[in-house]
């Protein structure tokens, strides 16, 4: 086993660390990760690498889409959240992201809204539905990477990745871990990028 550390002082969203991680790969592991990724089983779920130029910087962006539509396409509006770069030099090597999400990346427990930044409907907050996104609960998300076409131990180690995700957001609203309620991380798109950086 190798370990490697990972400066994310901005975070790091999945999709950038996937494209990191598979940068490192050969040309034959690159080939089957592909096949493996693109056969688990997410309804819908392509995942692409695509040549990349980021702030002078060119990388490779894994590009995750949900029955055709990325999640954050570029030019997609998200109310300024993602927009330009701000002199970074590696935050945006593999992607259009600053490593993070709309916010927040976890809707909370039952009971518990966010009013002006959730509401009930997605709608509202991104100007429209993106295929895949959706509410999960931590035993659907469970489920759902039980079912995948992966070794066990990805799929475990994935699982491990919601299970931290899950422990966290019912400690800062304090609830048990079963009425929590992932938004972001909840997408099919989401659950493609954990299990490959996992892979």
């Amino acid at each position: 086993m190798r370990t490697l550390y990972i400066e994310c002082n901005m975070g790091a969203a999945g999709d950038m660390l996937m494209s990191a991680l598979y940068e490192l790969m050969d040309e034959k592991q690159k080939e089957e990760f592909l096949k493996r990724m693109n056969g688990l089983g997410l309804p819908g779920v392509s995942i692409t690498p695509r040549e990349a130029v980021t702030c002078g910087i060119s990388g490779t962006h894994m590009e995750v889409t949900v029955y055709g539509a990325e999640e954050h396409e570029p030019g997609d509006d998200h109310a300024g959240l993602h927009g330009d770069h701000h002199g970074h030099d590696h935050a945006g090597l593999h992607g259009d992201h600053h490593g993070h999400e709309h916010g927040e990346t976890l809707h909370g427990c039952h009971g518990h809204g966010h009013g002006e930044m959730h509401g009930d409907h997605h709608g509202q907050e991104h100007g429209g539905t993106h295929p895949g996104h959706h509410h999960a609960d931590p035993l659907h998300i469970a489920e759902l990477i039980a079912g995948l076409n992966l070794p066990e131990e990805v799929r475990s180690n994935a699982g491990q990745v919601y299970d931290a995700i899950a422990g966290a957001e019912a400690k800062a609203h304090g609830c048990p871990v079963e009425q929590v309620h992932f938004h972001e991380v909840g997408a099919l798109d989401a659950v493609a990028d954990v299990t490959g950086v996992c892979y």
